[in-house]
């Protein structure tokens, strides 16, 4: 099934990891010319204001640009069509450094959605590869300084151990019951009073089905069948894969029987999907934006899917 999410699988070429540095540009040396996401945090540099004309801003950055305080940039995010695309982390530069005329930053959350393919994916891979790059900066064997190998995908100290990029694998899940009602919960972290499926992180020695009935008898007391993967999406904030599912409560179980275990969960309860559209029309349900699975999974249940 296509992501609804339109964040796609990496479009660029497998040479990003080719060679040992042979093409990693560390800023001040000599690939200026090279295409460059900017990211600033879980920012990304973008032209346009509404959704159909929101794009990546890509030029490459200026000499100045390459030499100001706070500028991390090199990790090559591929070559396409002959022309690499590289990384520029200004989150520690001023906001005045590396900013194309016409270009400002914007969240990845808010306008990853309105991407075309190619540059969701860029933006997702770039704010990825550079929270990383940023955070991981010794070796967790012998405490020494970590420098980029393989064009920044890979890190390595003077001792020769080697550190790699870290994806934690995180399931989301829509639970239904046996009338088919949606089971919509809201987290006690909320600050926006959003409410949405249930998700969790997978634990060691876990398979993703055996997450998904834990994570909801955790949070919800409840136990569940028929759990079908549906769709995944990369989710760099700071380095999650979320993997969607939908589930079903065992026959008799429902809404008397939830119980909020573990203390993440404020509200739960099952909505069919009359009673969500009124909810979200008299302002008494706020659920995820589109662009999150969150959302996908909600829509894929209205649309009886």
């Amino acid at each position: 099934m296509p992501n609804p999410a339109n964040f796609p699988t990496r479009f660029l070429t497998s040479s990003y990891r080719a060679g040992e540095d042979a093409r990693l540009a560390p800023v001040g040396t000599a690939a200026d010319a090279a295409n460059r996401v900017r990211v600033r945090g879980s920012g990304v540099a973008v032209t346009g204001e509404q959704p159909g004309s929101i794009r990546l801003s890509l030029d490459p950055l200026t000499p100045a640009d390459l030499g100001a305080d706070g500028v991390r940039g090199g990790i090559l995010l591929g070559t396409d069509h002959g022309l690499d695309t590289l990384t520029a982390d200004l989150t520690d530069a001023p906001e005045s450094v590396g900013l194309p005329p016409g270009a400002r930053y914007a969240p990845l959350r808010q306008v990853g959605p309105h991407l075309d393919r190619r540059e969701a994916n860029l933006a997702l891979t770039a704010v990825a590869m550079s929270t990383w790059d940023r955070t991981v900066r010794f070796c967790s064997d012998c405490g020494g300084t970590m420098r980029p190998a393989k064009n920044g995908w890979m890190k390595r100290c003077d001792a020769d151990h080697l550190m790699f990029p870290r994806t934690d694998p995180a399931m989301i899940v829509a639970v239904t019951d046996e009338h088919d009602r949606l089971l919509i919960a809201r987290n006690h972290r909320s600050t926006t009073g959003t409410s949405s499926v249930l998700a969790g992180f997978v634990d060691p020695g876990e398979d993703l089905e055996t997450t998904v009935r834990r994570e909801v008898h955790e949070e919800v007391g409840l136990e569940v069948t028929d759990v079908r993967y549906r769709f995944s999406q990369p989710w760099p904030y700071p380095r999650s894969l979320m993997i969607a599912f939908t589930a079903r409560v065992v026959t008799g179980l429902g809404e008397g029987d939830i119980a909020l275990l573990d203390g993440e969960i404020e509200q739960a309860r099952f909505l069919t999907r009359e009673e969500m559209r009124a909810a979200l029309a008299d302002g008494t349900l706020r659920i995820p934006e589109h662009g999150s699975l969150g959302r996908a999974l909600i829509d894929l249940w209205e649309a009886g899917e």
